[in-house]
């Protein structure tokens, strides 16, 4: 009920012709628990994206996982969703896409990642494809 609630707040303030560039996504190939709701706020230099966002992620299943991203300069709400093929941590592989934005006609850019979720360690390895390209994705963190 509450992601409901998420998309119906941040779908009926942000009809515009932005684009998505700018917007800071960060797939992992981590999924939040069934249930969870995350919201969060990021302010940040506008070189390195969207100067102001809101997300709001949630887990729907074990293995799936939907994403809203609603910025602010350029005003744009986009999409995305991730699908956990091999979820026995610490071992990671998923699946999905990012920067789906219909309203602005921006075409989602999919991915697969797979990672290591250790404890002390975790890291990310996959590709993109954006722009008619494909991109690397690589992260690492304590």
């Amino acid at each position: 009920m509450a992601i409901i609630v998420v998309i119906i707040v941040l779908l009926s303030a942000c009809w515009s012709f932005a684009s998505t560039q700018g917007l800071n996504q960060i797939a992992t190939p981590d999924l939040p628990p069934q249930g969870d709701l995350s919201l969060s706020f990021q302010a940040q230099d506008q070189k390195l994206g969207n100067p102001y966002q809101v997300q709001a992620k949630m887990g729907l299943t074990k293995w799936l996982e939907i994403a809203i991203f609603k910025g602010f300069q350029p005003n744009e709400l986009i999409f995305g969703t991730e699908i956990g093929l091999l979820m026995k941590e610490p071992y990671l592989l998923s699946i999905g896409f990012s920067n789906w934005s219909p309203h602005s006609h921006v075409d989602s850019q999919p991915y697969i990642e797979a990672g290591y979720w250790g404890e002390h360690h975790k890291i990310a390895v996959g590709v993109a494809y954006a722009d008619s390209r494909t991109e690397a994705i690589l992260g690492y963190a304590l």
